[in-house]
């Protein structure tokens, strides 16, 4: 499924999965992660003034954001509103104490083409100290070193619950 359909001849393939309202929401949440809580909300109260009682478009919608933000977002309104499905992810992560750094291996499993996101990763150390890291995935198969001043315990996968993804995680 997908929230934005350049055909519409045939309504059946509109709204066929129960979480096409669900995944609008995601990406609107995912959106004010990226521009910021102060933009978002600054471009949402101008999109609705200027277009209250009236037909809209998803395009205004995002030139409204592009407007308030300052950046580029048709590669983001496109992945994640015109694409099939989300992120499903394999993640295995370890620790060399060598080279001070963490491993993360993260294979995209899902069945409908790449997808390109941030992701917050969460390191927990001994004496319940923590770090939060993001990292960029940007091919379908990544090997990321992430840089530790100390041997992690665990960690944890979007820790504040922004990306709309379904992943398992294991320790190598």
């Amino acid at each position: 499924y997908r929230i934005v359909h350049d055909n519409l001849d045939d309504m059946s393939k509109v709204s066929v999965y129960g979480g096409t309202y669900q995944k609008g929401a995601w990406v609107l949440h995912m959106l004010r992660a990226k521009i910021g809580e102060e933009a978002f909300w600054k471009g949402i109260q101008s999109y609705y003034k200027n277009n209250f009682n009236s037909n809209t478009t998803v395009e205004a919608f995002r030139k409204e954001m592009e407007s308030v933000s300052g950046q580029d977002l048709k590669s983001y309104f496109d992945q994640w509103l015109r694409k099939e499905g989300n992120p499903s992810l394999d993640i295995e992560w370890s620790y060399n104490a060598k080279k001070a750094s963490m491993q993360l291996n993260v294979k995209q499993t899902q069945k409908t083409g790449e997808f390109q996101f941030p992701i917050e990763i969460k390191i927990k150390y001994e004496n319940n100290t923590s770090s939060i890291k993001i990292v960029e995935i940007t091919d379908r198969n990544q090997q990321l070193k992430i840089p530790v001043d100390k041997k992690p315990l665990s960690i944890e996968i979007d820790p504040n619950t922004v990306l709309v993804a379904d992943w398992e995680l294991r320790a190598k």
